[in-house]
């Protein structure tokens, strides 16, 4: 068992299982929750990023476009 800065490889990766757990499934609603994936963006969490500052407005839905793959992961959301 190999430790770096006390921490064990097995650690991280039930560390990381557990989270990966936990963020599949919640719900994002709060503006400072980030999604993991396009696919956990809500309309909810839509309208907390973009209209907080305007009493009134929602998001009451979204779709994504087709991926964009290059050096980083994109995608186009379009708003109704």
């Amino acid at each position: 068992m190999m430790r770096a800065m006390g921490i064990t490889f097995d650690e991280i990766t039930k560390q990381f299982h557990l989270e990966t757990e936990q963020a599949a499934n919640r719900k994002l609603a709060d503006p400072d929750d980030l999604p993991i994936s396009y696919e956990d963006v809500t309309a909810t969490w839509l309208t907390a990023v973009l209209a907080r500052e305007t009493p009134g407005a929602a998001v009451v839905g979204h779709r994504l476009d087709v991926p964009s793959e290059g050096t980083s992961s994109r995608r186009r959301v379009f708003l109704t």
